[in-house]
């Protein structure tokens, strides 16, 4: 599909992500910071990770505000939808958080991962926002392509008064949140945004550690016992 605007609404079809990029999105998204890990820690040649006051005061604050979008985000959507390795939903969500934003959780990302860049070597952050930036657009495009073909001209008509990743300021419409299952959803996140106040606090980056680690167990912990209990669920069905 080539579905194009004057306005600037949709991307063209170069920037849509393979269906497999789309699926394994979260690799990436979470091998990154390995990445600069180690472009720093060989540039430096030295396993200590000191952490500015400063530039670690910026990177907590953005990374405050993307996991406030990305929980609020999940909360409206669901956990599962979320994690869902297709871009089709049941239904479309145009309120809530939904109504300023139509990527809140693809722009809480691009609040918190680049981010992380200030606590090392704030030099890297160009070049590594400009990858998530185009990573992000990447996978809007993607799932815009699918949502159109699913919902057509209503859509259409929420993308033209809804911006990408740019939050308009609007009057907000009202939208059932489980705010639970978007805190547990987004354990990952606030594993890394937790360790990033820790290593403010410490002056240390090693100190992000067992916060990453801890929100990445409860993540797969919360997922790993939804699917259990949906495939307990089915497995009960009567046969038909």
């Amino acid at each position: 599909m080539n579905k194009s605007s004057s306005d600037g609404i949709w991307l063209s079809d170069a920037w849509v992500a393979h269906e497999n990029e789309y699926r394994l999105r979260g690799g990436p998204l979470f091998l990154s910071p390995l990445v600069v890990f180690g472009l720093h820690v060989s540039w430096h040649r030295s396993w200590a990770l000191p952490v500015d006051s400063v530039p670690g005061a910026i990177a907590v604050v953005a990374s405050l505000i993307g996991i406030g979008v990305r929980v609020w985000g999940t909360a409206v959507l669901s956990g599962a939808t979320m994690v869902s390795m297709s871009a089709r939903t049941d239904r479309l969500i145009t309120g809530g958080i939904f109504g300023l934003v139509r990527n809140p959780m693809y722009l809480g990302d691009l609040l918190i991962f680049p981010s992380y860049t200030m606590l090392l070597s704030p030099w890297l952050t160009p070049p590594f926002a400009l990858y998530h930036i185009i990573r992000v657009l990447r996978l809007c495009a993607y799932e815009e392509r699918r949502m159109l073909a699913r919902w057509g001209d209503e859509y259409e008509e929420y993308c033209r008064s809804v911006p990408r990743l740019m939050p308009r300021i609007a009057r907000l419409r009202p939208a059932q949140a489980k705010w639970g299952d978007g805190l547990r959803s987004s354990s990952a996140w606030i594993g890394f945004v937790c360790g990033y106040m820790a290593s403010v606090i410490t002056h240390d980056l090693w100190s992000l550690i067992p916060f990453v680690t801890i929100g990445f167990l409860y993540f797969w912990y919360h997922f790993s016992r939804k699917t259990s209990s949906s495939s307990a669920t089915a497995g009960s069905a009567p046969v038909p």
